[in-house]
């Protein structure tokens, strides 16, 4: 989708790339539209570096994620607790790399990602391991079952202040028979030592602000209506105008008008 702007931009291999990774980052989520993100990119530095493997630059990536039956995960995101986590593996398509990754709240709200190979198998002890190094114990890991996947597209670019920012379109999200998306929504998040880096200041420079976001917490959301959702519902209430938008858009593209449908209902 953005090929001719990512292509304008140096090139970071991988292996590089992997080099430069923060196991201790602040992460800072935006939501943005399809022109927001021309605009954007547009407003990054020119030395900037766009990751590509093979001369692409857009990847496919697949995350399931894992909760207790009665969604211990999930239950600590909405009451927005300290010592929340999320447990998933992840799956990079183009590579057909497989991690188990466990992430945590570090100090002054940093995120830790701790990970190890997967091999189709949940590792539990390895699982109740890094969530007790990160000073979470007690959890019940036995507990664990897949609850959640999501599918989505990224790009990933590296700013001259060693900041990240990775771009995720075309996300859908599955649990059991039930599937969301949301057309016409991009994620922005740009992973720092701390600090705002470049790209940031150029979201906030143009009024747009971080969210509250999580790839898992508020899929489940849009996957299930009646989970508690007040933490997210400004943002829920965001992603219903972008896909309302969206459709009204494609609509008078294709001489087609009705009513555009609602993501979730939001209170």
């Amino acid at each position: 989708m953005f090929t001719d702007e990512l292509a304008t931009f140096p090139v970071i291999d991988l292996s590089s790339l992997t080099g430069i990774a923060q196991e201790q980052r602040r992460d800072r989520k935006y939501i943005l539209t399809e022109s927001e993100v021309s605009s954007f990119l547009a407003g990054l530095p020119r030395t900037s570096m766009a990751l590509r493997i093979d001369g692409e630059c857009e990847f496919g990536y697949e995350s399931m994620y894992f909760d207790t039956g009665d969604l211990m995960c999930f239950g600590l995101a909405a009451k927005s607790r300290r010592r929340r986590f999320k447990v998933r593996t992840r799956h990079y398509l183009v590579t057909d790399e497989q991690w188990l990754e466990v992430k945590t709240r570090g100090p002054r709200g940093m995120t830790v990602k701790d990970r190890t190979q997967f091999d189709g198998f949940l590792d539990l002890e390895w699982v109740a391991m890094a969530l007790a190094l990160r000073g979470i114990e007690n959890v019940p890991v036995e507990n664990f079952v897949p609850t959640a996947d999501v599918k989505y597209t990224r790009a990933t670019l590296v700013l001259p202040d060693f900041s990240r920012v990775t771009i995720d379109w075309d996300l859908r999200w599955h649990s059991y028979e039930t599937t969301r998306d949301v057309p016409g929504l991009v994620i922005a998040e740009t992973k720092t030592s701390g600090g705002a880096g470049d790209a940031d200041r150029w979201l906030w420079n143009n009024g747009i602000r971080p969210c509250h976001i999580s790839k898992y917490a508020t899929g489940m959301a849009l996957l299930f209506p009646n989970l508690p959702t007040n933490r997210w519902h400004q943002t829920l209430t965001h992603m219903n105008a972008i896909q309302e938008n969206h459709e009204i858009e494609n609509s008078r593209d294709s001489g087609r008008f009705g009513a555009p449908r609602r993501v979730y209902a939001c209170g």
